[in-house]
């Protein structure tokens, strides 16, 4: 049976909470306010100003009219990384930020005549700061004065540009006197082009630090790893257990119903769908500057919608299987609606999230700062996630619950019971789908890739034992709290009272879905289980 929880307890975890939440502001958000400017940030543009900004100015530079455009949050990833593992954010801000952001909106124009022009606006001032065009027939490079000039006009200083290197398609590239951030030095590519057949223009104007050639090269090493770790230790193993989910649910059906987990699955598949949607257009800005995004982009949403459908089928078979399995140990660690004391094992449940939720935040914490110190670890930016790309960006914390309904499904409700079921050993039956769930996120823009891995294994073994003391409802309040929190600090971070006032409601969700839960359970035990009931 599920522990139930004493007074002592309630106590003790609730000292554990405070004293994790000071950890967690010590150790993550007082350094956070430290690096902040003492003068309030300028306020981000709304992409549809960026957009306009850049469509006027291609009007003028390019002398065509535009028939589409987009535009989508792009980052230098490689750059925005040297910076942050050197420690030079700050001061690369303070004296690059205006001219050469780290940031940009990109705005992706078809202009007439079946060129793609890319204007790159800075995301406070709309100030356009790079651009490039494809398709235009090279023109005579600019000579040193021309090119001087023109990077005068954009902000560098007068005459610091001499002995360009011509590039393979007619750019000249030149490296700038006096631009440097420790190892990194800017390179400014420019180009010129005839477009429609007679107008020569500025076909690109590209300024971007150059990061030192053993950085970049360590970090494609890590980024290959994470992907091999990825493939072969995540996906390939999920796809197994999926397998083993739906053979396990058919041996162990008599106690059991596959009406179990219907409901919870199609919640996670509905909002994962939404999600698949929500982040197309962080799809569009990974892939760069290509004259075939919206193929791209097209193809990426299909495979993404199959393998949604497949991980939903897979949450459902796990939440079938792994509720037989650990009823077949007469050990219930889900329980029904129409058990006795329903919803208020619900509301229990809800108040021990919330407090582990904070408690992980301060394990993690010290994870993060441990690794730190004995790895050098440091993250950079993932244009793939950012709200700044997505369709609903107040909708982000959504995605808290698809990972708390799959991973709780997958990995602790089926993925203990199984692998304990193999080895007969509890400790190894919780370590290797940890290690499975742990791989799935190795791909997250941290370095050394396997930083998570560490990060994850010992978040995995907290979750294990919530879940195997206090069941599964409880551990999906938990991760989901625990990830609402951190994703609702991304979109409050975004500035503005509509984010803020969201991200607090995301919050508090959790505590308003419990309550709902057990009025509706209380109702229906005091009618007698006549009304409809969850399932």
């Amino acid at each position: 049976m599920i522990h139930t929880i004493q007074a002592g307890e309630w106590k003790r975890f609730g000292l554990a909470a405070v004293l994790c939440a000071a950890v967690f502001i010590v150790i993550q958000l007082l350094p956070m306010a430290a690096e902040m400017p003492e003068a309030p940030a300028a306020q981000v543009l709304e992409k549809s100003k960026a957009e306009k900004l850049a469509l006027d100015f291609a009007a003028e530079q390019f002398k065509l009219p535009a028939a589409a455009a987009h535009t989508v949050h792009q980052s230098d990833s490689l750059l925005y990384g040297y910076l942050s593992k050197s420690e030079l954010l700050t001061e690369y801000g303070s004296q690059y930020g205006l001219l050469f952001p780290t940031d940009t909106y990109q705005t992706e124009i078809e202009l007439n005549g079946g060129y793609t022009a890319y204007v790159y606006t800075h995301m406070e001032t709309g100030r356009v700061v790079a651009w490039h065009v494809l398709g235009a027939a090279p023109a005579e490079p600019m000579d040193d004065e021309e090119a001087s000039k023109l990077a005068a006009e954009r902000g560098l200083a007068d005459g610091s540009l001499t002995g360009g290197t011509p590039g393979d398609n007619g750019e000249t590239i030149y490296y700038p006197k006096g631009y440097a951030i420790g190892d990194a030095k800017l390179a400014l590519t420019i180009a010129a082009g005839y477009l429609d057949g007679t107008e020569e223009a500025v076909t690109a104007y590209i300024p971007r630090f150059v990061v030192p050639a053993g950085y970049e090269t360590y970090v494609n090493e890590q980024q290959q790893l994470a992907g091999q770790l990825s493939t072969y230790g995540f996906l390939l193993m999920s796809g197994v257990m999926f397998i083993l989910a739906i053979v396990y649910s058919i041996l162990y059906a008599r106690h059991t119903s596959f009406r179990r987990g219907l409901l919870l699955s199609a919640i996670f598949l509905v909002f994962y769908l939404y999600n698949n949607y929500n982040t197309i257009g962080g799809i569009r800005a990974s892939i760069g500057e290509a004259a075939n995004a919206d193929v791209y982009v097209a193809v990426m949403f299909v495979i993404s919608t199959i393998l949604s459908v497949l991980l939903g089928l897979s949450v459902y078979f796990s939440l079938v299987a792994g509720d037989g399995m650990w009823r077949a140990k007469l050990k219930p660690l889900w329980p029904r609606f129409g058990d006795k004391g329903y919803g208020e094992y619900i509301w229990r449940s809800v108040g021990l999230g919330y407090l582990f939720a904070v408690i992980i935040l301060g394990i993690q914490s010290v994870v993060l700062l441990a690794l730190q110190l004995m790895t050098g670890a440091w993250s950079t930016t993932d244009v793939s996630q950012s709200a700044y790309n997505m369709v609903s960006p107040l909708l982000l914390p959504v995605m808290a619950w698809c990972a708390a309904i799959s991973e709780e499904a997958v990995y602790r409700m089926f993925g203990i019971a199984l692998v304990e079921r193999l080895v007969k050993n509890r400790f190894v039956a919780i370590l290797v789908p940890t290690v499975i769930w742990a791989f799935g996120h190795v791909s997250y823009p941290i370095f050394p890739s396997t930083t998570r891995l560490f990060e994850l294994i010992v978040i995995g073994f907290v979750f294990a034992a919530i879940f195997l003391r206090y069941g599964f409802i409880t551990a999906v309040f938990a991760h989901a709290i625990f990830d609402s929190i951190l994703m609702s600090s991304s979109l409050m971070l975004m500035g503005g009272s509509l984010n803020i006032a969201a991200g607090l409601f995301y919050i508090a969700l959790p505590a308003l879905i419990a309550w709902l839960i057990r009025w509706r359970h209380r109702r229906w035990a005091a009618s007698g289980g006549s009304l409809p009931r969850l399932s």
